[in-house]
Protein backbone atom coordinates (compact mmCIF):
# COMPACT_ATOMS: atom_id res chain seq x y z
CA UNK A 1 0.00 0.00 0.00
CA UNK A 2 1.55 3.43 -1.00
CA UNK A 3 1.49 5.45 2.05
CA UNK A 4 1.40 8.68 0.04
CA UNK A 5 -1.64 8.25 -2.04
CA UNK A 6 -3.40 6.71 1.48
CA UNK A 7 -2.79 9.96 2.83
CA UNK A 8 -3.55 12.38 -0.30
CA UNK A 9 0.16 13.45 -1.02
CA UNK A 10 2.08 13.77 -4.20
CA UNK A 11 3.36 10.91 -5.65
CA UNK A 12 7.08 9.96 -5.43
CA UNK A 13 9.57 7.84 -7.34
CA UNK A 14 11.33 5.51 -5.10
CA UNK A 15 14.46 5.77 -4.15
CA UNK A 16 17.18 4.65 -1.87
CA UNK A 17 15.75 6.09 1.27
CA UNK A 18 12.12 4.06 0.17
CA UNK A 19 11.39 1.15 2.39
CA UNK A 20 8.36 -1.55 2.97
CA UNK A 21 7.54 -1.75 5.99
CA UNK A 22 5.72 -4.96 6.96
CA UNK A 23 2.31 -5.17 9.50
CA UNK A 24 -0.10 -7.48 9.90
CA UNK A 25 -3.63 -5.94 10.15
CA UNK A 26 -7.10 -8.55 10.90
CA UNK A 27 -4.39 -11.66 10.02
CA UNK A 28 -3.24 -10.60 6.99
CA UNK A 29 0.71 -9.09 6.49
CA UNK A 30 0.97 -6.31 3.91
CA UNK A 31 3.21 -4.04 3.23
CA UNK A 32 3.53 0.08 3.10
CA UNK A 33 5.32 1.48 0.87
CA UNK A 34 7.16 4.68 3.13
CA UNK A 35 9.36 7.47 2.17
CA UNK A 36 12.14 6.76 4.47
CA UNK A 37 12.66 4.82 8.36
CA UNK A 38 14.78 6.39 10.57
CA UNK A 39 14.29 4.43 13.45
CA UNK A 40 12.47 1.56 15.50
CA UNK A 41 11.35 3.05 18.18
CA UNK A 42 9.36 0.74 21.47
CA UNK A 43 6.69 2.86 23.53
CA UNK A 44 4.99 2.11 26.50
CA UNK A 45 1.82 3.40 26.45
CA UNK A 46 2.16 5.46 29.35
CA UNK A 47 4.05 7.75 26.91
CA UNK A 48 1.24 7.75 23.77
CA UNK A 49 -1.24 10.44 24.56
CA UNK A 50 -4.14 11.13 22.37
CA UNK A 51 -4.16 12.85 19.07
CA UNK A 52 -5.34 16.36 18.79
CA UNK A 53 -7.95 17.10 16.77
CA UNK A 54 -6.30 17.70 13.44
CA UNK A 55 -8.99 19.16 11.62
CA UNK A 56 -11.39 17.40 9.17
CA UNK A 57 -9.30 16.22 6.70
CA UNK A 58 -9.47 12.06 5.37
CA UNK A 59 -5.86 11.28 7.29
CA UNK A 60 -6.26 12.25 10.44
CA UNK A 61 -8.68 9.25 10.43
CA UNK A 62 -5.38 7.16 10.46
CA UNK A 63 -3.78 8.91 13.71
CA UNK A 64 -4.00 6.53 16.35
CA UNK A 65 -2.01 9.28 19.03
CA UNK A 66 1.39 10.84 19.62
CA UNK A 67 4.27 10.54 21.40
CA UNK A 68 7.15 13.26 22.37
CA UNK A 69 10.88 11.82 22.02
CA UNK A 70 14.53 13.34 21.95
CA UNK A 71 12.47 17.06 21.17
CA UNK A 72 10.65 15.22 18.38
CA UNK A 73 6.57 14.40 18.16
CA UNK A 74 5.96 10.81 16.59
CA UNK A 75 2.81 10.37 15.04
CA UNK A 76 1.51 7.21 15.58
CA UNK A 77 -0.54 5.87 12.79
CA UNK A 78 -3.36 3.18 13.05
CA UNK A 79 -2.58 0.07 10.73
CA UNK A 80 -5.92 -1.57 11.36
CA UNK A 81 -7.85 1.85 9.97
CA UNK A 82 -5.44 1.84 7.37
CA UNK A 83 -7.39 -0.55 5.20
CA UNK A 84 -11.22 -0.88 3.91
CA UNK A 85 -13.63 -3.62 4.64
CA UNK A 86 -13.16 -4.03 1.33
CA UNK A 87 -9.86 -3.97 1.31
CA UNK A 88 -9.16 -6.94 4.07
CA UNK A 89 -11.26 -8.61 2.45
CA UNK A 90 -9.30 -8.68 -0.34
CA UNK A 91 -6.03 -9.41 0.91
CA UNK A 92 -7.64 -12.25 2.83
CA UNK A 93 -8.37 -13.90 -0.44
CA UNK A 94 -4.60 -14.42 -1.32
Amino acid sequence: IDTRRRFGLMSKESDDLSRIIIVEVDGNVIGMLVDSVAEVVYLRQSEIETAPNVGKDDSSHYIQGVSSRDDSLLILVDVNKFLSEEEISEFSSF
